[in-house]
């Protein structure tokens, strides 16, 4: 494996790991990621779950919950978008 690949594979991680972990801080049970959840909640009909996929959906990818729902890899381009999509309410909670 090359430098960038090392790197790519341990930023993917973090970026799982921290999805994890907020997740957790949310309620979400069993290492679950927010979207996986949310997905699942989708399709039980949750109000908040369906606006919360809507909201990935235009700032991640097109049908995000469902691709994490069916297990369809993202391409690196969206774990970076989803990346910064977990880091930026960090950041606001720090700056408040």
């Amino acid at each position: 494996m090359t430098y960038l690949s090392d790197l790519w594979s341990v930023l993917k991680g973090d970026g799982i790991a921290l999805d994890e972990t907020e997740a957790a801080l949310l309620g979400i049970p069993n290492g679950e990621t927010i979207s996986l959840y949310e997905a699942m909640q989708k399709k039980h009909g949750v109000l908040l779950a369906k606006i919360a996929c809507a909201i990935f959906s235009v700032l991640i990818q097109r049908h995000h919950c469902a691709n994490q729902l069916d297990g369809t890899p993202m391409k690196p381009m969206n774990y970076v978008r989803a990346t910064a999509c977990l880091i930026a309410p960090i950041v606001l909670v720090w700056l408040l």
